[in-house]
Parts: C-alpha cells; sequence; structure tokens
C-alpha cells in the first residue's frame, strides 16, 4: 500500500487531516506498521471519520500496551517489578510504566495517567 501524499506541513490530502510526530512517521513509513496505520485511516474515511489522536485519554484499564514514547530502563531501582523501573521517555525524559514515582510522569498513572500515552500499536476501534 501506498504511503501516505503529506506536504511539508504534514497535511495528508488521502485522509484530510494533519499527520505529525509519530503518526507522521507512520504515514510515510513503509513497514508493516505504517501499513496497518494506513489500511485503518483508510478504514475510518471510508466510514466518514479519520481519527489520527483519541480525543480523550484512554482509561488506565486499557494502557496494557507500552507507550510509544518510552525508551530503555535508567534504574531498575534493585526490583524486578518493571512497572516501577525509571524509564528515558522521549516526551518528558524519565517517566515510570506502572507505579507513580516522585514527580516523574507514569503511563498508566494510578490516579492521574500521562495524558501524552500513544500506545505502540494499532488498536481497531470497538
Amino acid at each position: 500500500m501506498a504511503i501516505c501524499p503529506v506536504n511539508s506541513d504534514g497535511w495528508c490530502t488521502r485522509h484530510n487531516t494533519h499527520h505529525a510526530g509519530r503518526l507522521l512517521e507512520w504515514a510515510l513509513s513503509p513497514t508493516m506498521k505504517g501499513e496497518k496505520y494506513r489500511e485503518l485511516w483508510d478504514r475510518q474515511m471510508a466510514n466518514g471519520r479519520v481519527e489520527t489522536k483519541p480525543a480523550v485519554v484512554a482509561p488506565t484499564a486499557l494502557r496494557l500496551l507500552a507507550c510509544v514514547h518510552l525508551g530503555k530502563p535508567l534504574d531498575r531501582l534493585g526490583c524486578h517489578c518493571k512497572g516501577k523501573w525509571v524509564h528515558a521517555c522521549e516526551m518528558h525524559g524519565k517517566c515510570t510504566i506502572a507505579t507513580p514515582r516522585d514527580e516523574m510522569p507514569c503511563c498508566r498513572g494510578g490516579n492521574s495517567p500521562c495524558s501524552d500515552y500513544s500506545p505502540d500499536d494499532v488498536v481497531e476501534p470497538l
């Protein structure tokens, strides 16, 4: 499947929307992941809508996939529990996956999940 026709501002004439950040990478990527995103957007266009980013933050219970911004562990804190480890984060510098710590953002976040969370996989709408 062909990559998206995107101009210098990120406007995609195929999906009538702006692709930015990681979504722009997938719009232009020849990989299987890029193809899956384009297929999803094509189906959404056929149904009269395109959603390149959720309008609301996904509920914590649905945050089972790693975030696209999550990097390698920086500090394992002497623990085997991956949710507590301090990771590199493209958006915030450092974060944790599941256990809030100090002032660090947390992907799954307890009472206040990270507003920049984006799953590292295509998830079909229900």
